[in-house]
């Protein structure tokens, strides 16, 4: 009977339900990529029968199982030389596709070359060539690589240090070139968001030969790890202030990354390629990618002072364009199979591209029923894209109708009262068009006090990047591809009037002090909830602190400055039921008896402790 019991098939089963209830009670803890992926997951899976894909998991473990530890091996080298074979072929066709973007670059007639992967000022006829600059950066190149192995050292090892895994004591660079291929400059755009500052996005894409080195510590033997072949695409914000009246003009620069950077790497230990074995491939891009975009990621940056006693604004506001309304109003041109779902409600959702959480509407029934939800998002370029999805809301299994993606730019400089977003279903390569959903898109440009003295509109040129898909639909329905105008352009609406009551409140929040401990065993577990009107916006929390220093940027939106009040609370979270620890309201009229629209310091909580966080108000022009 125990050997019936004590089996590998059994073991598998327990560890399978240890696993489940263990991911349910530490739900928070689950990095937000790992849920997006889930989430994605269940999004291709759901218009299947809930019992279909119950039957179909057990199915695939219960025969994962029976295959015996012998065959699960064979299985397992199998699945890291085919996802070897995968990486290496998408990593060639990186490279033929940096190399054919090179050679576009430097063609006398790049437009007489087919293919898709085209360099910016070729998808943006009238922007800015930029071969100069990447002639300068070559005959540079060696310099650089020489100044770069000092500075990476410098910045790497405190970096790997605050970021070290519990299982590894230490790291140690021995090598930190970043090799003899030149970055190469794609595109430039300049912005003029106010007068004190210059910020300039620069398209940049690079095939390095590097060679990085660490000898990582961990129990057991040291292993040196090398990251080698490493591949780039993205947009660097290079923030140039404040302005100064002395040589080079400007006192600092800040560098920072804007949208999602697409990166590629080998990583290896000794011989042995580790980004190919599944899951610690996946562990290590992530942990990789992670590190520099949470260090870099728009509003963080790294700020290089070139001349001392000045600072470089900061900050979510700092470098915001204005804010993109968008209202549901209707539905429409609903394909005649869905007739029979008249009466089921109907909701769409949205995100970003970019944002892993996706916002919902309400729910309608009816094809005719007028809709009346309205999101906002706060825009700090127009290169990004709006998903919208559109589903029927049925009883245990919603049924996923398809999507639609369009430009944010689109909906920015669009003069229309009502833009309509077919919804087609990915999968379908006819891209027929399901349902018709109508929205109203609206854009408000950010002004301030400080904003008025600069120029009303930055220069006529695109901005640095582009969908790749759009670019390439556009060429394949036969049209030229479209020349879009200034990022940041003048607004298509104004709320009207000389001095505008609505806007963007964007908080700093830097730490709180001596908050009342609601826990009867350790302490709580703090986080900041910031309120104006029904806009709010949530800090993550720190465990068993009364002292949390949170450095967080969040941002709620005001609908009449004159009469809206803050609220700032901190909140203990818990299991079941999140509890107030303190709080604190304040008029925004305190802002607005400031020229700047600005306040910061340390203000005092109720009933007991402070906190410490700095503002800044942007009105809606």
């Amino acid at each position: 009977m125990g050997d019936g019991l004590i089996n590998f098939a059994n073991l598998g089963w327990v560890g399978i339900l240890f696993a489940a209830y263990y991911l349910a009670t530490h739900l928070d803890a689950i990095p937000e990529d790992h849920k997006r992926k889930v989430r994605d997951l269940y999004e291709r899976v759901k218009d299947y029968p809930l019992s279909a894909i119950v039957v179909a998991a057990w199915l695939a473990v219960r025969v994962l199982f029976a295959l015996g530890w012998q065959l699960q091996l064979e299985l397992l080298l199998v699945m890291i030389v085919c996802n070897y074979g995968v990486r290496t072929i998408a990593r060639a066709r990186g490279r033929a596709a940096q190399d054919l973007r090179r050679e576009l670059t430097a063609s006398a007639n790049p437009t007489a070359v087919l293919g898709t992967h085209l360099p910016e000022w070729v998808m943006f006829p009238s922007a800015n060539r930029v071969q100069w600059l990447n002639s300068v950066i070559v005959s540079m190149w060696p310099s650089i690589v020489a100044a770069t192995d000092t500075s990476m050292r410098a910045v790497l090892e405190p970096l790997l240090e605050k970021n070290r895994p519990s299982f590894v004591k230490g790291f140690r660079i021995h090598s930190a070139s970043i090799g003899t291929n030149p970055i190469t400059v794609n595109g430039m755009q300049h912005h003029a968001y106010g007068s004190t500052e210059t910020t300039l996005d620069i398209n940049v894409s690079w095939t390095a030969d590097m060679d990085i080195r660490l000898l990582i510590r961990v129990p057991g033997p040291d292993m040196e790890v090398s990251v080698t072949d490493f591949e780039m695409k993205m947009t660097v914000r290079a923030v140039l202030g404040p302005h100064i009246p002395q040589w080079p003009c400007f006192a600092n620069i800040g560098i920072s990354i804007v949208n999602t950077p697409e990166l590629d790497f080998n990583i290896t230990a000794g011989k042995i390629p580790l980004d190919a074995v599944p899951g610690l491939g996946d562990f290590l891009e992530h942990f990789i990618r992670r590190t520099l975009v949470g260090v870099l990621a728009y509003p963080k940056s790294i700020v290089i002072p070139i001349v001392k006693g000045y600072e470089l604004k900061k900050g979510l506001g700092s470098g915001a364009l204005g804010t993109l309304k968008v209202r549901f109003l209707h539905i429409g041109n609903v394909e005649k199979k869905y007739n029979k779902y008249k009466k089921t409600p109907f909701y769409c959702k949205l995100a970003l591209e970019g944002q892993s959480k996706r916002l919902r509407t309400a729910s309608y029934t009816g094809f005719e029923k007028p809709m009346t939800d309205a999101f906002s998002f706060t825009m700090y370029d127009n290169t990004g894209i709006l998903h919208v999805w559109f589903a029927f809301d049925v009883p245990g299994n919603d049924l996923h109708v398809g999507q639609c993606d369009i430009t944010t730019k689109q909906l920015m400089e669009t003069d229309l009262d009502e833009v309509e977003l077919i919804i087609t279903k990915e999968s379908d390569a006819s891209h027929a068009r399901r349902v018709s959903v109508f929205v109203k898109p609206e854009f408000f440009a950010f002004t301030s006090r400080e904003q008025q003295q600069a120029p009303a509109a930055p220069p006529d040129t695109p901005p640095p990047r582009m969908s790749t898909a759009h670019f390439r639909d556009e060429v394949s329905m036969g049209r030229p591809p479209t020349v879009p105008t200034s990022r940041g352009s003048t607004p298509r609406h104004s709320l009207g009037g000389t001095t505008c009551n609505s806007g963007t409140l964007f908080v700093h929040v830097d730490r709180a002090t001596n908050l009342k401990n609601l826990e009867s065993v350790g302490k709580s577990d703090p986080y900041v909830l910031l309120r104006v009107g029904t806009s709010t916006a949530r800090s993550p929390h720190i465990n068993n602190n009364l002292n949390p220093v949170f450095n967080w940027d969040g941002e709620v939106e005001v609908a009449n400055c004159e009469t809206d009040v803050l609220l700032v609370r901190l909140v203990d979270k818990n299991v079941k039921t999140d509890k107030l620890i303190a709080e604190l309201q304040m008029p925004l009229t305190r802002f607005t008896e400031n020229q700047s629209d600005k306040i910061n310091g340390t203000f005092p909580l109720s009933p007991r402790g402070s906190i410490t966080f700095s503002a800044s108000f942007m009105r809606h022009t």
